[in-house]
């Protein structure tokens, strides 16, 4: 009799625990691969591939399905319309190059949200975002590598600065910075940041008066004083690229 109730608890057992395991959800993890190359995510993250892109993602934690794009993503000409919130709020890197599009005699448009590569004492970080973030201490100094791709037939680009009256801003000390292109030691322009959080209302600023456009053009974009400089970057905050073609 013993016998016959021990057997009997334990498929009893042994159908409930099946009946457990068939009703788990099935859904298929997110690749979590490594990624070799530096990023900003924070101290209980991890660098990770999300959907094939980079992201940051919490030690334990396996994010389940799609991203949520930026808020402030889709606008003309957006550069940074490749960008998504990671499972922190924190964004994401481009993972490559937009298409470049193709625009028509007499027409007339905007780039927002440049592509930014931080730069550590000279040297380059592989990872991008969007955000505006310098800042200089003596001989400590973090400056970024700024890119626009206007399209393709686009002959006189010019580089402004604008936010809006909405914006998430700051600036510490001096906040004069001059914009040099990649591979030359002459600057072309310079961004005035100092005082201007301050100020009430939507601002806009020439910075690099209308050039000849080229399919990919970079600047540096360094502090020539001690201070910080942050500015969230967006269609109506930051650097932007009118073009004409």
């Amino acid at each position: 009799m013993i016998i016959l109730q021990a057997t009997s608890l334990l498929l009893t057992a042994v159908t409930l625990h099946y009946a457990f395991v068939s009703a788990l959800p099935t859904s298929t993890p997110v690749s979590r691969s490594p990624v070799p190359s530096t990023s900003s995510c924070q101290r209980t993250e991890v660098a990770c591939i999300i959907d094939g892109k980079q992201a940051c993602c919490p030690e334990n934690e396996i994010p389940l399905g799609p991203l949520s794009p930026v808020s402030g993503g889709d606008g003309e000409g957006e550069e940074g319309s490749d960008s998504q919130s990671d499972c922190d709020g924190i964004t994401q890197w481009h993972e490559s190059k937009p298409e470049r599009k193709v625009c028509k005699a007499g027409e007339k448009g905007k780039l927002y949200r440049p592509e930014m590569k931080t730069m550590v004492n000279g040297q380059l970080v592989t990872n991008v975002g969007d955000n505006l973030a310098l800042s200089k201490k003596d001989s400590s100094r973090q400056d970024q590598q700024m890119t626009f791709r206007p399209p393709e037939g686009a002959k006189g680009c010019a580089i402004n600065w604008s936010v809006a009256a909405a914006r998430s801003f700051s600036v510490k000390g001096n906040g004069y910075a001059k914009l040099t292109p990649v591979g030359s030691k002459d600057s072309v322009g310079a961004a005035d940041f100092t005082n201007w959080p301050q100020v009430i209302g939507m601002q806009d600023h020439v910075v690099v008066p209308r050039q000849d456009c080229k399919e990919e053009m970079q600047y540096t974009v360094a502090l020539q004083e001690d201070g910080e400089v942050s500015l969230k970057q967006s269609k109506d905050n930051g650097f932007y690229m009118e073009y004409i073609c």
